[in-house]
């Protein structure tokens, strides 16, 4: 697929259903005590929207990311995890409490598995 926007709405539907069986089975084991109509369906729409924004970002830095298709795809989608883990982890923890804590880590956990759809399924779906 040559359109990177369209590769990135693609891949920010498959970080949404990810993101919600994940968000669902955090919630339902007890992990994180939060609704999981409340925040994850509104996250997930997020993700699409990210899914697009981020799409042309990876379009550019094609050539430097290291591997080739879905790998090149898991790469990407790792280092935007990285990158916004560091980032809101510090300001979910600002607080310093037991609550902003717990956040942060579902947060974190609740990304990787985001993150690693949506690069895996742009590298997937972009061709150069």
């Amino acid at each position: 697929m040559k359109s990177s926007i369209t590769a990135g709405l693609i891949a920010g539907i498959v970080a949404a259903i990810v993101g919600y069986i994940v968000g669902y089975t955090l919630v339902s084991m007890g992990i994180y005590p939060a609704s999981p109509t409340n925040s994850t369906i509104w996250y997930m729409v997020l993700l699409v929207i990210w899914g697009i924004v981020f799409a042309p970002i990876f379009a550019k830095a094609y050539n430097i990311i290291p591997g080739k298709g879905w790998k090149k795809g898991l790469n990407y989608g790792l280092l935007i995890w990285l990158l916004s883990t560091i980032y809101g982890a510090l300001w979910l923890t600002l607080p310093l409490t037991t609550a902003s804590f717990v956040a942060a880590v579902y947060y974190a956990v609740f990304g990787i598995f985001t993150r690693i759809a949506y690069g895996v399924a742009l590298g997937a779906l972009y061709k150069k």
